[in-house]
């Protein structure tokens, strides 16, 4: 009985080629949610990021004032502002370079 099953089962698997196609939807449907939820995260970031730079120029308000005065050029203005969002980036970027590595060293393993 079993083989009878089998190769019932076989058959229909072999001459129906929706089958095969049918077979990899659930692969698919991942990776379309993979690469969906992988551009909300780094929308999301981009966006703390925004607000970060943001927080900090509205922070800095009267130190902002004050270059101005003396007609301090827009570089002597941004620099420290860029300095602080620049040091946390580099942080995040020795912090995340060793994971990614250690993922990508796992999935090539796989």
């Amino acid at each position: 009985m079993p083989k009878l099953l089998f190769g019932i089962v076989a058959r229909h698997i072999l001459n129906n080629p929706t089958h095969q196609i049918s077979k990899f939807s659930d692969e698919q449907t991942t990776g379309i949610y993979s690469v969906f939820f992988a551009g909300l995260t780094v929308f999301i970031s981009c966006r703390g990021l925004f607000v970060l730079a943001t927080y900090i120029a509205e922070d800095r308000v009267k130190e902002i004032g004050v270059r101005k005065v003396p007609a301090a050029s827009v570089a002597g203005i941004t620099a420290p502002l860029t300095n602080d969002l620049v040091k946390v980036v580099i942080i995040a970027i020795i912090i995340a370079c060793p994971i990614a590595r250690g993922y990508d060293q796992m999935a090539r393993r796989l």
